[in-house]
């Protein structure tokens, strides 16, 4: 399954968790926080492809609460190889 996500999307705690759960079909009982959805992350069984589109921005400019996300993103991802965050280089270029 591959998922792309604007990070413009991941603006409020809200919208993070209501973007998570529809994409990923989580179930009611989710949790609707960081922690918990790190440990659905780490436990994916079939392989899921999340592909970050950060619209020209930097790092620096994106909201606290999206670094918080992404962390989250790219901390299960390093635990769970069924778990790839990929972006475009150019991306990466302009964050540093």
């Amino acid at each position: 399954m591959i998922l792309t996500i604007a990070l413009s999307q991941l603006d409020s705690k809200e919208h993070i968790h209501d973007l998570m759960a529809d994409m990923l079909d989580l179930p009611e009982y989710y949790g609707r926080n960081l922690d918990a959805l790190y440990d659905v992350l780490t436990t994916l069984e079939e392989k899921v492809t999340i592909v970050l589109d950060f619209e020209g921005r930097t790092l620096g400019e994106l909201p606290k609460v999206t670094l918080s996300c992404l962390r989250v993103l790219y901390d299960a991802a390093y635990a769970n190889p069924r778990l790839r965050i990929e972006h475009d280089k150019r991306d990466l270029e302009q964050t540093i």
